[in-house]
């Protein structure tokens, strides 16, 4: 009886470690069972040879992180990218015309005390303009509240010389408080069309009674700096348009090299009375589908410079080294409307 019973217990361990490798070897071969960082690497493609002055992009050889979901440089409304065939639009090719950015060289800047804000018991000053790390900047300011609630202070927007920037800034005060603040925001300006020292601002506050729920939005308030010129006009004449519409402007910028990591400066500018927002439908980069993201909402009147990043993990994927034309379709829409906005016409941008 136990030698019966050890036998049988032998050939259910034998039973169980066949199923376990049957099962391993199903798992290798099944499309299940695949590492998700495997990926097929595109066919490699003829180019031209490149010259010395030409950038050439270094391509990494780590497999492509599928947890990477950085929101500025991938999106998961662009085509997918499993197509290796170059494919191209029935489009005129645009160019950026010559220009030089000019170099930042420091100058003082100085804001003489303004009131930006006086409503029912709230009073903001804008006293002052400091550099901070980088490309951040401080506007100094005071406050006054004796409007009987504590509020919370949203910056609803700000522009630098007709240019939207994007802060994200928000501080509550006590019902009574007088307090000096200063409001943070990045000037990425100097290094996309050289506008290192701001002129004219113009900013709006959300205020919102924080023990009633009350909330408004302050009128526009504009205010100068000490090197504020009204003769100065950044009108970019060297950028080119890429399509255009009663209602919406886009222009080709620059294209640079930054840190090595190839940017796409692209300005866009609501002409209408409506608020839109702007992102790629479609993306080429010589032309290979490509993942390429935008996402910019402008107020009826605004304009925005947006910076495109390609990431060198994206041109590995598609087989380029060295980026020679960047195409897109791009979609407006309005809030409500998102997935069935108006579609821009193609447009072909030669950049090499």
């Amino acid at each position: 009886m136990k030698r019966a019973i050890s036998l049988l217990t032998v050939l259910a361990m034998m039973t169980s470690f066949a199923c376990f490798f049957s099962s391993c070897k199903k798992d290798e071969n099944s499309a299940d069972g695949k590492s998700l960082l495997k990926y097929a690497s595109p066919t490699e493609t003829e180019t031209e040879t490149e010259t010395e002055t030409e950038p050439v992009i270094q391509t990494q050889t780590d497999p492509i992180d599928p947890t990477d979901t950085d929101p500025t440089t991938s999106s998961s409304d662009s085509l997918q990218k499993t197509s290796i065939e170059t494919t191209s639009y029935d489009c005129p090719t645009s160019v950026i015309g010559p220009h030089e950015i000019p170099e930042y060289a420091y100058q003082e800047i100085l804001i003489e005390d303004t009131v930006i804000l006086d409503k029912d018991g709230l009073t903001i000053h804008v006293n002052g303009y400091q550099l901070g790390m980088g490309t951040e900047r401080l506007l100094m300011m005071h406050l006054e509240n004796q409007t009987g609630h504590p509020i919370s202070l949203n910056l609803k927007s700000l522009s630098v010389d007709g240019f939207k920037v994007s802060p994200m800034w928000l501080k509550k005060f006590e019902d009574g408080a007088s307090e000096d603040f200063d409001v943070e925001f990045f000037l990425t300006l100097g290094n996309e069309i050289g506008l290192w020292d701001p002129g004219m601002f113009q900013i709006r506050f959300e205020v919102e009674y924080t023990d009633t729920e009350s909330v408004y939005v302050s009128d526009p308030a504009t205010f100068y700096t000490s090197v504020y010129d009204p003769a100065k006009v950044y009108d970019l004449p060297y950028a080119t348009v890429l399509f255009e519409d009663a209602n919406v402007r886009i222009s080709a910028v620059d294209f640079v090299y930054f840190r090595d990591e190839p940017r796409l400066y692209i300005l866009y500018e609501n002409l209408s009375a409506e608020a839109y927002t702007f992102r790629f439908e479609e993306s080429l980069i010589n032309g290979y589908p490509a993942s390429l993201f935008t996402y910019v909402g402008l107020a009826p009147g605004e304009k925005y410079i947006d910076t495109l990043y390609i990431r060198e993990s994206d041109l590995e994927e598609i087989g380029v080294d060295t980026i020679e034309t960047i195409s897109g379709i791009i979609m407006y829409s309005t809030a409500d409307n998102y997935f069935d906005g108006t579609l821009c016409d193609p447009f072909t941008l030669s950049v090499s």
